[in-house]
């Protein structure tokens, strides 16, 4: 008779997201993964499938909870302006902590597993979502005049998205909040 697994399911990914977080795909290693998990290797791969199967569900885990948070200001009330900076300013506040490492996926972006097309696509994914809310408020922006409408909502939405994965890159070199800031600053100028 199999024993009933005696570990919560969801906190072992959460463990398993943050190590592929920290080490990235190919440094991450099994034993990293049980130790962090705090489950055995029978029971991660009864649970999970292969490392391969466990990073794309931590990546697609990463995924929804960090775009949840992530794009909560875009999506709040008040002037579209204030909004995506808002966005910004929670992005550069994030990153730059010293224990954040940087942006999950970014890195499944960067450095992918060999042959990952799971990786790539959910990068794609994650990028259309954020094009996506862009334009949506750069639209409610425009109706509501805070953005000129002159400005065309698919370019700014795609420049404003490619700036935040910028700004994720950047501080895992440099995670000075001023830094950062200024930066936020000069893309936001775009939208005068």
């Amino acid at each position: 008779m199999a024993r009933p697994r005696e570990f919560d399911r969801a906190d072992a990914l959460q463990e398993a997201t943050e190590v592929f977080w920290r080490n990235g795909y190919d440094a991450a290693s099994m034993q990293d993964l049980v130790e962090n998990m705090g489950i055995g290797r029978a029971s991660l791969y009864d649970t999970f499938g292969s490392k391969r199967e466990l990073y794309d569900e931590a990546l697609d885990c990463y995924r929804k909870r960090i775009a949840e948070d992530l794009l909560d200001p875009l999506r709040r009330d008040g002037p579209a302006p204030r909004c995506i900076r808002n966005f910004f300013l929670g992005l550069v506040r994030f990153q730059a902590r010293k224990e954040t490492p940087g942006c999950l996926m970014v890195k499944s972006a960067v450095l992918p597993p060999k042959d990952d097309a799971a990786a790539a696509a959910a990068a794609r994914s994650f990028l259309a979502e954020l094009e996506g809310a862009f334009r949506a408020v750069i639209r409610r922006g425009q109706e509501e005049g805070g953005i000129p409408k002159e400005k065309s909502a698919r370019v700014l939405s795609r420049f404003l998205a490619h700036m935040a994965l910028t700004l994720a890159v950047t501080a895992s070199i440099r995670k000075e909040y001023r830094y950062l800031r200024d930066l936020v600053d000069a893309a936001l100028a775009i939208l005068r």
